[in-house]
């Protein structure tokens, strides 16, 4: 989530912060990491989108054989 501290959104700043949640096919990380995010943005009134990377694999630059959260090499 955007927060204040973050480079591009001074503290009075009137943008609103959004979450983006990137997430890869068949991750059980992504899955849980979803059920949070759909958790608090729903409690705190966030929009919340999720990008897949068979929708936009160049935000994630991944290569095969490339580490990746919960992936055991």
């Amino acid at each position: 989530m955007v927060s204040p501290s973050q480079p591009g959104l001074s503290a009075n700043s009137t943008e609103s912060p959004t979450v983006e949640l990137l997430t890869r096919p068949d991750c059980h990380l992504c899955a849980d990491a979803r059920a949070v995010v759909e958790a608090v943005c729903g409690e705190l009134g966030v929009p919340w989108w999720e990008v897949s990377t068979v929708e936009k694999p160049e935000l994630f630059g991944m290569r095969r054989g490339a580490a990746r959260p919960g992936r055991k090499r």
